[in-house]
């Protein structure tokens, strides 16, 4: 179902019935046909679904007596179009038999070639009255977020999140204290770890046990990694569980295997233990990183990035993940990650 590569983001208004329902993350397991670019499917948008009713009905309310404040993120190919955030005021505008909402799309058909460019962020910060914590345009298109430890969320403005945290950049994370993993996905069981979302954790060292290992990608990044250090920080949430890896496990794996006592990390901190140490901002994130990932995200969990090193990652690779190799291509490249040098 691919289209195009080439995308222009777009703004204008869309009738919702023209939004053909909302972008999802495909399960392989579920047989449903890839989307896109993307390893994404989608699904219909219910307008009865409501797991958040306070929320809804000040949302709702505010459409229905402003109008919309910002506009909602889609995404077009040949097919369809798609809506990938503000689902929830999509749904308000179907409730309330809204007719046309403000749209961002990044356009993929060239269906909305007459609709006005955007190019730069002072013009994509323009169509929104309450200005996301970030905006970002990417190899994809743009994208937005409001976190849920920021002060603003979209429509129904000023709240604050249910359990406050702040992204702290840690040069010296002890890695014998990062004892956990968090998982997200419930057949992996787990221990309770404190995190608001209910995400519960296991021991970092079964995690290890979960995945088969690139044998000689893990000999180089050790090799790597004693003689150069780590280039880039992992992702660590502080718990009241203690330290548990969202994102690095290879780098993390090496430094406890090398018998290295730290880790650069940016540590999503809900107990305070980190306030004496920088935060994270949208402004100075890139500062933390030797090799610029171009996925990074700030969300209502903290951060997020990865360079889409694996075969199903959500993301175009991006080589700035294998810049400590200084542009060789070594024989595991080929035997390990093999799929970077099939056709697309």
């Amino acid at each position: 179902m691919e289209t195009g590569t080439e995308v222009r983001v777009r703004y204008g208004t869309l009738h919702v019935r023209d939004i053909k329902g909302r972008l999802r993350y495909r399960d392989p397991r579920d047989g449903q046909p890839r989307l896109g670019h993307k390893d994404w499917t989608w699904k219909h948008v219910d307008p009865v679904t409501n797991r958040k009713p306070g929320f809804t009905a000040a949302l709702t309310e505010s459409i229905r007596t402003e109008g919309f404040r910002n506009p909602i993120l889609c995404y077009a190919w040949d097919h369809g179009v798609y809506a990938a955030m503000g689902i929830n005021r999509l749904r308000a505008a179907q409730r309330l038999d809204h007719p046309e909402v403000p749209v961002i799309i990044n356009d993929f058909s060239g269906r909305f070639a007459h609709w006005e460019e955007i190019t730069t962020l002072s013009q994509a910060y323009g169509k929104f009255l309450d200005e996301p914590i970030t905006i970002n345009f990417r190899e994809d298109g743009l994208t937005y977020s409001y976190g849920i430890n920021r002060r603003t969320v979209g429509e129904c403005g000023p709240v604050k999140g249910d359990e406050p945290f702040v992204i702290r950049y840690v040069d010296d994370c002890p890695t014998e204290e990062i004892i956990w993993k968090l998982v997200r996905n419930p057949a992996y069981g787990g221990t309770p770890s404190g995190h608001p979302k209910g995400y519960p954790v296991i021991p970092f060292k079964e995690y290890e046990t979960m995945h088969v290992r690139k044998i000689e990608f893990h000999k180089a990044l050790e090799e790597d990694i004693v003689n150069n250090g780590v280039r880039n920080p992992v992702i660590v949430q502080s718990l009241p569980a203690g330290l548990s890896l969202q994102f690095g496990g290879s780098r993390l794996r090496v430094c406890k295997n090398a018998g290295i006592p730290s880790i650069r990390a940016l540590v999503v901190d809900y107990t305070d233990r980190w306030k004496d140490r920088p935060e994270v901002t949208p402004e100075n994130w890139k500062e933390f990183f030797t090799d610029i990932p171009a996925n990074f995200e700030f969300n209502d969990e903290g951060c997020d990035y990865h360079y889409a090193l694996e075969r199903r990652r959500r993301h175009e690779y991006d080589s700035a993940g294998f810049d400590w190799l200084n542009g060789e291509e070594p024989e595991w490249l080929k035997t390990e990650f093999g799929w970077l040098y099939e056709d697309s």
